[in-house]
């Protein structure tokens, strides 16, 4: 009774503020009050992250090239681009401007209608009894006045053709003294002028008849210049 007087007395003296203290003094056991939680720290925004972009990548030759060409200078050197190595190797073996490479290359081997060449094309030649075959279209027979000893199916390998046929237009150029003359024989084993005779033959073999006093194959040393002035500016012949 003594202790419980004393404490009624304490909190009418010191009041609210001195409660705890003086509960503590009494050793009196006092119920809980709600724990409140502490208050939520206020979130603070996240500084914003700039990344830096680095330089943008400077363009490659091939793009850089490719942006003074026509539409068709671009899509034959998209064409001949992943056979680049082989061009350049066979260029400089046999001293061969590399733009008449991709000319030549586009017209034998290109596929109609897309900026492809097709490294596997065969045609069968039955004027000749032959085919020619890869990137190049080099018939078997003018492969092996080469030197070229192997299968049919060495010969469509990208390496192997490109080299032969800048082998063989080397050959040609040298012999005719003409480029002109050399592309034409290049087609055609020889340059031949469109006689009456000439034109009865292309008619029966399904080709498109010569023009009197041309080149039998004159189209196509057209299209063999029209490619290289389109990938390079400036003509051939």
């Amino acid at each position: 009774m003594a202790r419980q007087e004393a404490l009624r007395a304490a909190l009418v003296l010191v009041g609210v503020a001195g409660i705890l203290a003086v509960v503590r003094r009494a050793g009196a056991v006092v119920a809980p009050t709600e724990v409140l939680p502490p208050a939520a720290e206020p979130e603070l925004p996240l500084p914003e992250m700039i990344l830096e972009e680095g330089p943008e990548p400077a363009p490659s030759l091939f793009e850089r090239i490719q942006e003074f060409l026509t539409p068709q200078g671009q899509c034959i050197l998209a064409a001949t681009a992943p056979f680049e190595a082989e061009i350049q190797a066979a260029a400089t073996t046999w001293g061969v401007d590399p733009n008449l490479v991709r000319a030549v290359m586009w017209q034998e081997s290109r596929v109609p209608g897309t900026c492809r060449v097709d490294p596997l094309a065969a045609r069968f030649e039955p004027h000749v009894n032959d085919t020619s075959f890869g990137l190049m279209q080099l018939l078997l027979a003018t492969a092996r006045q080469m030197g070229f000893a192997g299968t049919p199916q060495d010969l469509v390998d990208p390496a192997t053709n490109v080299m032969l046929g800048a082998q063989y237009l080397r050959r040609k150029l040298d012999e005719f003294g003409d480029v002109r003359l050399g592309v034409a024989s290049y087609n055609s084993g020889s340059p031949i002028t469109c006689t009456e005779a000439s034109r009865a033959r292309q008619v029966e073999r399904g080709f498109r008849a010569c023009r009197l006093g041309e080149l039998i194959n004159e189209e196509y040393v057209r299209a063999v210049n029209n490619s290289f002035t389109a990938i390079s500016g400036s003509a051939l012949i």
